[in-house]
């Protein structure tokens, strides 16, 4: 008990929390924080480690006899020491500051939108800057871009519906793509899909329904469509990169405030001055990150 609750395990839980409060806002990547503490390597290595043969060791692990062993010898090359107090720092987070992001949803939504608007807005300068500036890049990043916009503008409030788990499962899914792209945050994606807020409520509320549908989904997102994603970078990283950035730059339609909330009566002033902060909040992580790493520091210390 006592090994487990080590110095360096402690600091992984900080870690963890300092990822889920970056987790909760829209636009400030949790695997950007884990680049900035130097845990981002560890932890893609950690991800790409679950495969389905950790999946049939569940099983094997019911069965009992041999098939228990081979089992747990399978369960123990997941780095359980990392993850387990990595994802208590991230819940931890999260469940805290859930009530906080709900409350000021439903006082100002308007304002919060604006925020994210500018969080969205300035974010998409990550892909952007991962993508080789060819004619064709751009081309597929503006296509990308005019079928999001035009996605988004088919209905005004379209959005997935908490209600149903399946569209629950898949934002599950989607979301922890995330984790493996620094600058994209998770619950940008959540926003876009208008599940941002229902998730955070049903967290507050502790739904387990929902709360478990959405960890079923991001498990299935860890076992397959994390995979995708990583193929994708590996195979075609710049093409991907610039369809990621069409996609940001469209979906801003679905954070407009005056759209987001149309019963807004704030000044236009007011709301450009929250986006602005939400612009200048990314760029200050932007320079805290470039302070605190070095050109030779390992992205796999911890």
């Amino acid at each position: 008990m006592n090994q487990f609750f080590s110095v360096q395990r402690l600091r992984v839980f900080f870690k963890g929390m300092a990822m889920g409060a970056a987790d909760v806002i829209p636009g400030v990547s949790g695997g950007t924080v884990a680049l900035i503490t130097g845990i981002y390597g560890t932890l893609v290595g950690a991800i790409t480690g679950f495969n389905f043969n950790k999946l049939k060791a569940l099983f094997w692990l019911i069965k009992g006899g041999e098939a228990a062993e081979r089992g747990r010898a399978e369960l123990m090359k997941i780095e359980w020491g990392f993850l387990i107090p990595l994802g208590m720092g991230i819940v931890f987070s999260i469940l805290v500051l859930s009530k906080g992001m709900v409350a000021v949803m439903e006082t100002y939504p308007a304002h919060t939108y604006a925020f994210f608007f500018g969080l969205i807005l300035v974010s998409v300068k990550y892909p952007y800057n991962e993508m080789s500036k060819t004619l064709i890049n751009h081309v597929v990043m503006l296509v990308f871009a005019v079928l999001a916009f035009g996605f988004f503008s088919l209905k005004a409030n379209m959005a997935l519906d908490v209600s149903n788990p399946l569209h629950v499962f898949f934002g599950g899914s989607v979301a922890v793509c995330a984790l493996i792209l620094p600058g994209i945050s998770g619950s940008t994606f959540l926003v876009i899909l208008g599940l941002y807020k229902p998730i955070l409520e049903a967290l507050h509320a502790r739904d387990l329904v929902v709360i478990l549908t959405f960890i079923s989904g991001m498990a299935v997102g860890l076992l397959t469509f994390i995979r995708v994603l990583n193929w994708c970078l590996s195979k075609h990283k710049h093409t991907t990169m610039a369809a990621l950035a069409g996609l940001m730059l469209g979906s801003l339609k679905k954070v407009w405030p005056y759209e987001a909330a149309p019963e807004v009566n704030e000044s236009q002033w007011i709301l450009l001055g929250f986006c602005a902060f939400g612009v200048a909040l990314i760029y200050g992580l932007d320079k805290v990150a470039g302070s605190l790493q070095s050109p030779t520091r390992s992205p796999n210390k911890n």
